[in-house]
């Protein structure tokens, strides 16, 4: 196939319209197999441990394992009329619905724990949008350092992209949400550190403590005063 000369080859725009009509062309599936081919994947990843909420990508062992909200159970942002909700670690969301007002059960059950779910705000039918455990992991090591991970499985051929930018100051990871496009197809977008090659960086051990401090010399003591010679 031939994309559409945007912009000039290699600048961002050009590369964001190419994954673009790659999306709309082919399904977010075989998008992330067309990565390679379009030159905006730079590295390869492993299956993932999608139990573990981990995959290793060129040698190192990205784990998402502690990505989590600092506020809720589960991220949530609203977005156009609908709330969206994500969780990929800790088992997913609850496999009988979110729980909260707009999204108290799933319209249809799942078969397993999903990752993410949508549901007007005002309340109503909630569906869940993809599975945990269907992940495709991609990676593009440029600056900054992107995962892609595609969730499949949603209710109606439903999934998720999302976008885990690296940001090494981003301890608390941020969550935002972008329309939806293709359809069936929704874009969520994190900043984490945990993006960053392989992860933050663990705290160096500690070194051996030093040893006692030495004691005082002991003072020399009074010289023996000599005995009496003979007599």
């Amino acid at each position: 196939f031939s994309l559409p000369p945007h912009t000039l080859p290699g600048s961002p725009n050009h590369r964001e319209r190419e994954r673009e009509h790659a999306m709309g062309l082919f399904g977010t599936t075989s998008f992330v197999a067309l990565l390679a081919v379009l030159g905006l994947a730079a590295g390869q990843c492993d299956t993932p441990d999608t139990a573990n909420a981990r995959c290793s990508c060129n040698g190192h062992l990205y784990d998402f394992s502690t990505l989590i909200s600092s506020s809720t159970t589960y991220f949530v942002q609203e977005f156009d009329t609908f709330d969206y909700y994500f969780q990929m670690a800790q088992g997913g969301l609850p496999l009988n619905g979110v729980g909260d007002t707009a999204c108290p059960t799933y319209a249809n059950a799942p078969n397993s724990a999903p990752a993410a779910a949508q549901a007007p705000v005002a309340g109503g039918s909630c569906f869940y949008l993809s599975l945990v455990n269907s992940q495709v992991w991609s990676i593009n090591t440029g600056s900054p350092q992107t995962i892609t991970i595609v969730f499949a499985g949603g209710d109606g051929g439903r999934q998720v992209t999302a976008v885990f930018t690296c940001d090494p100051s981003a301890t608390t990871p941020t969550f935002g949400v972008s329309a939806e496009n293709p359809p069936l197809n929704y874009n969520y977008q994190f900043t984490t550190n945990l993006a960053c090659n392989g992860g933050p960086s663990p705290s160096p051990s500690p070194g051996p403590s030093p040893g006692p401090s030495p004691g005082p010399s002991p003072s020399p003591g009074p010289s023996p005063s000599p005995g009496p010679g003979p007599s």
